[in-house]
């Protein structure tokens, strides 16, 4: 299975450019990634229980009825709910369950505004995007009559229990290439209530390496609508390669913060500038080593800057349904102290998810990548793995220049289901289904791409949305040439 991406890249970036306006259109039966969203909907037959909450049950784990029915994320009920206030201007908002959660962290993200005209498609969104901030089991919006011809929105939220919340889990990621990677994440969501993120990760493979940091990050400051975010990282590489170039240890911070350049919440652009510092020991081979080909070890102290400029119009962060997202990330690296190097990153992404109803969700996916300088030769790119071609290996294809491309179909196949665990309150568990092909090429420059050879794959897989991990995703790849390859990691990929 072969195809180039020279023909389908037109055709992306027609849809992509025409994405953008997507979800503008008024296309509020548009499925919206199976949110929780619970307008007053009277006369709704109660459902008969799931094999899988019989089964709960049996183990004393109750599905939490009651709820408006969770699984009633039917865009048309939602629509014909909120229709006859369609228009008219919104009174108050109105927010409820919020016990740890700021008020003004749920409003702030809503495209729905006091003093504004209700806008159904915009409902739709805010339901999706506040259920995937990662901090509410439950998320309703109703509309109802006020005084003078206005609307109030209620909106309840039910929080998402402590443990999930603010406790650290153990974590472990899978691939046929590296084999296991252990260790753990302790993520305090929703620090303060003000939907700020810390974050505490660890991870290593048996005698190979370790590597750990720890982040910050705010999508508010104070009551500015500026992101912001810091990290401290570590890395440390214990076995050494006979021959060929590594990272031994490294050590490093950043920072970062994103200024708005749109006001809509719906469309947003922003522009956020970075600046990182970083100890680095490496093996490199140099012109001028005398010392033999496997190279010598290199102190250096860099130091980096550059910007990422995006798009953003998904209707969630963690598992989108709808929308497109698109940016364009510059960074550029030179010496402080140690052997004098500078080189540049480049690197293009753009997403775009358009909805077919129950039928679920065609994701097409571009990223470019481009290195220039006086690049180490562990700097080369690779094809395959969990983040680019899945299912291909090829240690002998590299480059640094790559594309790659996907097209991806994701379903809803279970839930939002609800369920009260004993001892610990309500747990939300929800489940994707995902086919996907990928497809790619590694050259070293960009006019060499005329010639050059792309690679395919295809697969499947699950995405598991709960509180433990906010999704974890498990795939099946598989690629001519290539063993079949199994993928678990709890970062999202699209």
């Amino acid at each position: 299975m072969k195809f180039r991406i020279i023909p389908s890249f037109p055709i992306f970036v027609a849809i992509l450019a025409h994405g953008t306006f997507l979800h503008a259109s008024g296309d509020a039966m548009m499925e919206a990634g199976g949110a929780a969203v619970s307008p007053a909907v009277e006369g709704k037959k109660e459902q008969a229980p799931t094999a899988l909450e019989s089964l709960a049950r049996k183990f004393g784990f109750g599905s939490c009825n009651g709820m408006d029915d969770l699984r009633s994320s039917d865009p048309s009920e939602i629509v014909e709910a909120v229709r006859p206030f369609s228009g008219c201007i919104v009174d108050t908002i109105t927010v409820t369950g919020n016990e740890h959660t700021n008020r003004k962290t749920i409003v702030r993200e809503m495209a729905t505004r006091q003093g504004e005209r209700l806008n159904e498609a915009f409902v739709l969104r805010d339901s999706s995007y506040l259920r995937g901030m990662g901090y509410f089991s439950v998320v309703e919006i109703a509309v109802r009559p006020s005084a003078g011809g206005r609307c109030a929105v209620d909106v309840r939220v039910e929080e998402r229990p402590g443990l999930f919340m603010k406790y650290p889990f153990p974590t472990v990621d899978y691939s046929i290439d590296l084999g296991v990677t252990y260790g753990f994440r302790w993520r305090v969501k929703n620090f303060r209530g003000a939907g700020e993120d810390l974050l505490l990760t660890y991870k290593g493979r048996p005698e190979k390496e370790r590597y750990g940091g720890v982040t910050w990050s705010a999508p508010w400051l104070w009551d500015f609508r500026l992101r912001a975010g810091l990290s401290l990282f570590s890395y440390y590489r214990m076995d050494q390669p006979e021959l060929g170039d590594f990272i031994k240890e490294s050590y490093g911070a950043k920072a970062a913060v994103g200024f708005p350049l749109t006001r809509s919440l719906i469309r947003q652009l922003w522009l956020t500038p970075e600046l990182a510092v970083e100890e680095r020991v490496s093996r490199m081979t140099l012109p001028g080593n005398i010392t033999g080909p496997e190279g010598i070890f290199f102190r250096q102290l860099l130091m980096s800057y550059g910007f990422l400029v995006f798009y953003d119009s998904r209707d969630n962060l963690v598992a989108p349904f709808r929308g497109v997202y698109t940016g364009f990330e510059l960074l550029r690296y030179f010496s402080i102290h140690g052997e004098n190097q500078q080189y540049t990153f480049y690197d293009f992404t753009g997403n775009v998810y358009v909805p077919f109803d129950k039928y679920g969700t065609l994701i097409m996916g571009i990223s470019v990548d481009d290195r220039e300088g006086d690049l180490p030769s562990f700097y080369r790119m690779k094809l395959g793995g969990k983040t680019d071609l899945r299912g291909f290996s090829n240690n002998d294809v590299s480059g640094l220049f790559k594309v790659t491309e996907s097209l991806q179909w994701r379903k809803r196949i279970y839930g939002p289901e609800l369920f009260k665990l004993p001892l610990i309150g309500k747990f939300d568990f929800a489940v994707n289904a995902v086919t996907f092909v990928d497809n790619g090429t590694v050259v070293e420059n960009l006019p060499d791409l005329d010639t050059a050879r792309f690679y395919s794959s295809c697969g499947f897989g699950f995405e598991v949305i709960s509180p433990i991990q906010n999704i974890m995703r498990i795939e099946a790849a598989f690629s001519q040439g290539s063993a079949p390859s199994f993928y678990v990691t709890s970062r999202t990929r699209f």
